[in-house]
């Protein structure tokens, strides 16, 4: 019934459950075109009706995103009162952010179409920035929320024009489409901003394809137009995804297949920026800030039954914290995993289940898509289990750019190397890094004790630290024993207690040789000190080369490990 009265969310809703087979839908691409084309057009219907307020920008806030849940906090964060705050001051990057969070009502700000035109005339007619100058430019010459300036609108777009504005020439060409009615000239300002990127000039050189008002044309180009089409619409143009899913739905021009899947999919992707639907995305976001997480979770997953990826991963990840049945959370991250661009949280959270339930031929095709999306985690995920002995698919490999012959630890070693860029972490250690590190470390040990040269050496190392230990102790021992027995040289009382003349003499004459020392025993004594003085040589001997050999060890070693 919503359906039927043209109704967004519930267009959505059927386009999604046919275009997947879900919930015993059947799966049929073609009633699935029917209801996304719907919404395709009506989108591109909504986008020109900017002053609706209960339209917007489709964010993708996920609630366990922290960085992006802060800058989505409005007027009662920090984030807006800054821009104010700089904008004032003349800065005009602050202006032209602050003028596109009230023109479009995004980051938690109220839609205020008034204020941003302010704001966009105070950096524009600056005239130093192109793309604030464009902004304004525009706006003029449509008369979107300000008085029509057709003079300065067009002198605006052609100073941004003449500093590299891309969406200036595409503006120009706009206008003399339109106003100035020049098709020569209006096609070549829409040639130069395709050749540069753009996707509107790329569509409306379609559209003159289609028209057959090319100056350099004759006649009507389906074929021409659709390939315009095409291009811009997996640009992310709107008008042109409608057009081309509308060719590749029936198939009737010559060089064009029916693919009624591709039409879906180019439609779903231009569908889910619909102004409605972002309005009412905005409208679960504001009301989990609030604190009312149930009725918050009731809205997101209103919208996950749509299709939509993040309102998929937010309900999951609100039926977990609430603690509902775990089928809630499972059945969201289950549906995000179908969507052509995944989240990769959803694909995580998905491998990881049925990794718990052993099923890991699943737990490693979704830790692969993961991966592909650029996900540290998912490659992190491969090479673990790479690591355990599990086989990772060679096209996945050979996406990511990894020699398939490689043995494993090459493997394991190239797919942490790719996690840690992906990680983008320089300074602070990551589990990635420590991982890498720990892989390089078991290799540099093996490659270091193949070799026997190397071998010979750490046994060699062994046995001297053997010697010097050995060394060590003979050398304590010897400086104990001489300390003690130079102890009971000088004791000055003989064994009976008694002292003795001679001794009693010799502490009036001062310090003399020990009294009572007989020839035998001085040699002895000498002896003895030689004995000490030749082992210590022996021990700084010993300790000398082992530090040699250990320092020769650890070079080589360091020398295997980079």
């Amino acid at each position: 019934m919503g359906a039927l009265g043209d109704e967004r969310l519930s267009l959505l809703h059927l386009g999604y459950k046919h275009m997947q087979g879900l919930d015993g839908f059947p799966k049929d691409q073609d009633i699935a075109y029917a209801y996304y084309s719907n919404v395709g057009r009506q989108t591109s219907v909504d986008r020109d009706n900017v002053l609706d307020s209960e339209q917007s920008m489709t964010e993708h806030v996920h609630l366990t995103n922290m960085q992006e849940m802060q800058m989505h906090t409005g007027e009662e964060g920090d984030v807006v009162p800054f821009l104010k705050l700089q904008a004032e001051r003349g800065d005009i990057e602050s202006q032209k952010t602050l003028a596109r969070m009230l023109f479009w009502g995004s980051n938690g700000v109220t839609k205020d179409i008034s204020e941003a035109v302010k704001w966009l005339a105070r950096s524009g007619l600056q005239m130093t920035d192109a793309t604030a100058m464009y902004d304004y430019g525009i706006l003029l010459l449509k008369g979107t929320g300000v008085k029509k300036n057709r003079k300065l609108g067009l002198k605006l777009l052609e100073k941004a024009a003449d500093m590299g504005s891309v969406t200036a020439l595409n503006g120009l060409g706009w206008y003399y489409s339109t106003v100035g009615k020049d098709d020569r000239k209006a096609v070549h300002y829409f040639d130069l901003a395709a050749r540069n990127g753009s996707r509107d000039g790329v569509f409306n050189l379609g559209v003159y394809h289609l028209k057959g008002a090319h100056p350099e044309t004759t006649g009507r180009n389906e074929t021409a137009a659709f390939q315009c089409f095409l291009k811009a619409g997996q640009l992310g143009h709107v008008e042109a995804s409608v057009e081309a899913a509308s060719y590749l739905s029936r198939g009737t021009i010559a060089g064009v297949h029916r693919d009624p899947e591709k039409a879906v999919i180019l439609l779903k992707q231009v569908s889910e920026k619909n102004g409605h639907l972002g309005f009412s995305v905005q409208d679960a976001l504001k009301t989990y800030q609030q604190g009312s997480w149930d009725e918050a979770l009731v809205k997101y997953a209103m919208l996950a039954e749509t299709g939509l990826v993040v309102a998929q991963n937010n309900a999951a990840h609100l039926c977990e914290v609430l603690k509902h049945d775990s089928s809630c959370q499972w059945r969201y991250h289950n549906y995000s995993t179908y969507n052509h661009v995944p989240h990769p949280s959803g694909l995580l959270k998905m491998g990881d289940h049925y990794s718990s339930l052993g099923d890991m031929v699943k737990a490693i095709g979704l830790y692969s898509r993961a991966a592909l999306l650029g996900s540290p985690q998912g490659i992190y995920n491969l090479a673990s289990l790479a690591e355990e002995g599990y086989s990772i698919s060679t096209s996945v490999l050979e996406q990511m750019k990894i020699r398939t012959e490689l043995d494993k630890s090459t493997v394991v070693e190239q797919l942490l190397l790719r996690c840690r860029d992906f990680e983008g972490v320089k300074d602070d250690i990551s589990p990635c890094s420590l991982a890498l590190f720990r892989i390089q470390l078991g290799k540099a040990w093996q490659n270091f004790t193949h070799s026997s040269t190397q071998l010979i050496l750490v046994w060699g190392t062994l046995t001297t630290l053997f010697l010097f230990v050995l060394g060590i102790s003979i050398r304590s021992a010897l400086s104990h024993y001489s300390a003690y027995y130079s102890v009971r040289q000088l004791d000055p009382v003989n064994q009976t207690g008694v002292e003795s003349l001679d001794t009693a003499a010799s502490h009036q004459r001062g310090p003399q040789f020990p009294p009572g020392l007989t020839h035998l025993e001085q040699n002895g004594r000498s002896h003895s000190i030689q004995n000490r003085q030749q082992l210590q040589e022996a021990a700084d001997l010993v300790i000398t080369a082992t530090g040699v050999c250990v320092c020769a060890l650890c070079i080589m070693f360091v020398t295997h490990l980079f």
